[in-house]
């Protein structure tokens, strides 16, 4: 461990890293450790019959997706990203 605290304060600042908590730090290194639903329909694009307000399909896979586990949440992120936990900025995220 004292060789990855080398290497982070080799990167940044020990002022900085001593500012920032862990779990902030964890979160911008491997996401968040919960999937906020909120937060993935916010960022969510929709084309073609579901870009509609008032589509079935849509109103269907939210429901279903909220009632998830969050291993499962995680699964199926997993399954269409490649990840399976969000990252911090879903703005930047691109398919």
């Amino acid at each position: 461990m004292a060789k990855v605290q080398e290497g982070i304060n080799y990167i940044c600042t020990s002022e900085l890293t001593t500012a920032l908590s862990w779990r902030y730090a964890q979160e911008r290194c491997v996401g968040k450790t919960t999937t906020d639903i909120a937060y993935l329909k916010r960022f969510t694009r929709y084309e073609s019959h579901l870009a509609k307000s008032d589509s079935p399909c849509k109103k269907w896979f939210w429901e279903i997706f909220e009632e998830m586990s969050e291993e499962d949440r995680q699964l199926y992120l997993r399954f269409v990203n490649g990840q399976g936990k969000l990252p911090t900025d879903l703005s930047k995220l691109r398919y």
